[in-house]
């Protein structure tokens, strides 16, 4: 008493979707010394669509889009005798265009709460990032600052 079955049938959906998307990085370096090297690199990244892992109803079920990211960045790595050591520097400035950027929300359909996966949003990332190391033979210290922004262009947060 009180225990329902439901049949197995109705516990499980299926639904299949591919995505293929080219990815590459193209970087340029110039070393003017052996202590100094810049570097500039473009890379075009893809995040394959799919389905929420948490699908528990055909509507929760629909596929998202894949999600697609260029990123430019430059920078300069310096390696600089020290008295007795070595002090080597990393500095970067990176921005990255993303569209069709996928986002989880919830939504309601016939009163009922799923939580799904959408491309919802055009965004830029920019910032920097900056790492130094002082190293000797028997001590090292190193420290590192990184800074991102991160701007909605389109859609939704």
């Amino acid at each position: 008493a009180g225990v329902q079955t439901v049949p197995l049938s109705d516990c499980s959906f299926t639904n299949s979707k591919s995505f293929k998307e080219w990815t590459y990085d193209a970087t340029v370096q110039y070393e003017p010394s052996a202590r100094v090297t810049a570097y500039a690199s473009y890379r075009h990244g893809f995040r394959a669509g799919g389905f929420s892992t948490r699908a528990t109803s055909y509507v929760a079920l629909q596929p998202f889009a894949p999600e697609f990211v260029d990123e430019y960045e430059i920078g300069l790595k310096t390696n600089t005798s020290l008295g007795a050591g070595r002090l080597t520097t990393s500095t970067a400035l990176f921005r990255q265009d993303a569209s069709d950027v996928q986002k989880q929300r919830s939504t309601f359909v016939n009163s009922n709460v799923f939580t799904v996966v959408d491309n919802t949003a055009k965004q830029r990332n920019s910032g920097g990032e900056f790492e130094a190391t002082l190293s000797t033979d028997g001590f090292s210290l190193t420290g590192f600052y990184s800074y991102t922004k991160v701007k909605i262009l389109e859609g939704r947060a």
